[in-house]
């Protein structure tokens, strides 16, 4: 991977709150009535876009190329308390 790919620290530089609950209400619209359970993401990177839908009870799997995406993705969950004891990621 790309060496600008491996700083996961620059991915997250416009989240906050606000663009978590948009991407929260985004996975809730698109899933309403769906009856998903379960969710796989192959490039889930810093977990911005996708780690919403832990809230929702979905059980989130997720692959990157890069390792130090995933670590920040597991301490993003973690900080917000979203990591399921199988761990998820």
């Amino acid at each position: 991977m790309g060496r600008l790919y491996d700083r996961a620290e620059i991915y997250d530089l416009m989240e906050d709150d606000a663009r978590y609950m948009w991407n929260l209400g985004h996975w809730q619209k698109l899933f309403q009535n769906k009856g998903i359970q379960t969710m796989l993401d192959v490039s889930i990177g810093s977990g911005a876009m996708t780690l919403p839908v832990l809230d929702m009870g979905i059980t989130l799997s997720g692959s990157d190329l890069s390792e130090s995406m995933l670590k920040r993705c597991r301490e993003k969950a973690e900080k917000k308390r979203l990591l399921y004891p199988h761990g998820a990621m």
